[in-house]
């Protein structure tokens, strides 16, 4: 199972945004991973940065995360 999670409307995060996020990973079962599509050119910098993006599935919208083979 899996939740995808769209940045679309995100055009900065901080710190606070990215504990967020992974507080919000952290309360998902342990079975189920958060994905996270739509990144705006300055969010998807700060998630390589932070080396989050190794972390995080990330797609590059709704429609390519929807189209993932699950496996």
């Amino acid at each position: 199972a899996r939740v995808l999670l769209d940045l679309q409307e995100v055009d900065f995060i901080d710190s606070s945004g990215l504990g967020a996020i992974v507080a919000v990973m952290k309360l998902l079962a342990p079975s189920t991973r958060l994905e996270l599509c739509s990144l705006a050119p300055m969010v998807s910098k700060v998630f390589s940065l932070t080396r989050m993006d190794q972390v995080f599935v990330i797609h590059e919208s709704v429609e390519h995360g929807c189209s993932v083979a699950k496996g």
